[in-house]
């Protein structure tokens, strides 16, 4: 089964939604970690339905062609069960275009290098702002109670901190590329 499918049962877990909602929380917050398109999404509930796994009601709408809303079935949520409770493989490859650029960057100008790694740096510390934003509204959310390990809101907490702290060092790395850029050589052996 898709990781994908996995994804969308656990997103109707939590609460009935439409695939417009669905979407849109692949964009923010869970697009910070795991991506899919709408030309993705809505095939994918389809085969869900058919499998029962999820349920489908047809919600009228004035002046609007009529919505979907989607929900678990007794055997999505099992499935989503067994999944949750079984150990997640290590990804064997990581698929970052710009490491890949940065780790020939030495066939490229010390121009080209610094714009390559300033697009970068702009790129994740807009990321690290939206995420230590999403926190900032998480933290004034929970006026004060501590996150219970058993909920919702733990998950939610353990991705976007993750995610900071993986912006923040992309972000340090990017800077120091650029130090290292501007002077024009490393100093490997400070790094022991």
């Amino acid at each position: 089964m898709s990781v994908l499918r996995y994804a969308l049962l656990g997103l109707l877990s939590k609460e009935s939604r439409t695939g417009y909602e669905i979407v849109a929380e692949f964009e923010h917050p869970i697009g910070n970690f795991w991506m899919a398109q709408h030309s993705q999404v809505y095939p994918e509930l389809s085969q869900m339905h058919q499998d029962d796994l999820i349920h489908c009601v047809q919600v009228k709408q004035e002046g609007k062609p009529d919505k979907k809303v989607y929900s678990l079935t007794p055997k999505g949520s099992d499935v989503l069960q067994q999944w949750l409770h079984t150990f997640a493989q290590t990804p064997r490859t990581m698929r970052d275009e710009f490491m890949l650029k940065a780790y020939f960057m030495g066939e490229v100008s010390a121009i080209s290098a610094r714009e390559q790694f300033e697009s970068q740096l702009k790129d994740h510390e807009g990321r690290l702002q939206t995420l230590e934003h999403s926190l900032a509204t998480f933290i004034q959310e929970q006026e004060g109670r501590p996150i219970r390990t058993n909920t919702a809101e733990f998950g939610r907490w353990l991705v976007v901190w993750k995610g900071i702290m993986t912006e923040k060092t992309y972000v340090e790395w990017c800077r120091q590329a650029l130090q290292w850029l501007e002077v024009g050589e490393v100093q490997p052996h400070l790094f022991r």
